[in-house]
């Protein structure tokens, strides 16, 4: 509920602020991304400078970009293969994902 109708949210552990931020700053999974296009039996490779690949299936590829502006990179080199692309998404996670990622990344730190 708090995604649909709060702007800024807190993140707080133990009456600790940890996080403080827009839903989708909180959801974000930074520079990950899914992109649906027709890759066919082309390989998919980025250089190490741009980011790598997590994975590639049927018709999809994640990737996690070293800047968010190497997305273009991608799409520039799908185009020079002639690949449909049909879609590129940035990946998401639900903000009880953000918390639970959040509290449990902040368990080791000092008190």
């Amino acid at each position: 509920e708090v995604e649909s109708v709060a702007d800024r949210v807190s993140i707080l552990s133990k009456g600790k602020v940890l996080k403080v931020g827009s839903v989708d700053e909180l959801t974000s999974r930074g520079s990950q991304y899914e992109i649906e296009a027709e890759f066919g039996e082309q390989k998919i490779e980025l250089p190490e400078n741009i980011g790598r690949v997590l994975s590639i299936d049927e018709g999809r590829l994640t990737v996690e970009l070293s800047d968010e502006k190497n997305i273009n990179y991608i799409i520039d080199e799908l185009r020079k293969r002639q690949i449909n692309i049909k879609s590129i998404k940035p990946m998401k996670i639900t903000l009880e994902q953000s918390f639970l990622e959040t509290v449990t990344d902040n368990k080791g730190a000092a008190s």
